[in-house]
């Protein structure tokens, strides 16, 4: 059946049709789903009165998959509306000296970063786990553009984009 409304709707099923049968694995936890596609996460979270929310996209990179590939880019640009958000989730370990840099905007009067911020690991007494950074972007006008992140060792002479992250978002 074709939904007409809200608008897009009907793009954003068919690309996470497209996801569904690479899904390898799924959890559920705090609140939320995460369906696990390669280096692909999708992250469905209830409302406080538990409907999901249609604004906005999610996007978490787990640590394995991280670990299984060091440069991720998204084959597919989430569609957002103006006003609505997107949030990145990366694994973060600062004990290894390895530090998620400074989000780049291809085009920032699109997309603006809001917030950052490192959460850390759930487990306690856990000495060197890795935990998350947490960006959340706000969409600001129609257009397209990516945000890229390098995970680097920030002194003189420290690995540069060891891991990378790239995302292209389209605002509509």
């Amino acid at each position: 059946m074709a939904c007409l409304e809200p608008e897009g709707v009907m793009e954003q099923e068919e690309r996470y049709l497209r996801i569904l049968p690479t899904v390898e694995s799924y959890e559920i936890s705090d609140g939320k789903l995460r369906i696990f596609a390669g280096t692909r996460v999708l992250v469905f979270k209830a409302t406080d009165n538990g409907e999901v929310p249609t604004q906005g996209f999610s996007v978490e990179i787990s640590c394995d998959s991280s670990i299984e590939s060091n440069h991720i880019s998204l084959d597919f640009a989430p569609e957002i509306e103006v006003n609505d958000s997107l949030t990145v989730t990366l694994c973060s370990n600062p004990t290894t000296g390895f530090d998620w840099e400074e989000a780049e905007i291809s085009d920032k009067t699109v997309l603006e970063e809001e917030s950052r911020q490192f959460v850390s690991p759930e487990a306690e007494n856990v000495v060197g786990g890795a935990g998350k950074v947490i960006w959340t972007f706000k969409a600001l006008k129609k257009g397209t553009t990516r945000v890229s992140i390098d995970y680097s060792r920030p002194w003189e002479g420290g690995e540069k984009g060891h891991w990378t992250f790239k995302i292209a978002v389209v605002v509509k």
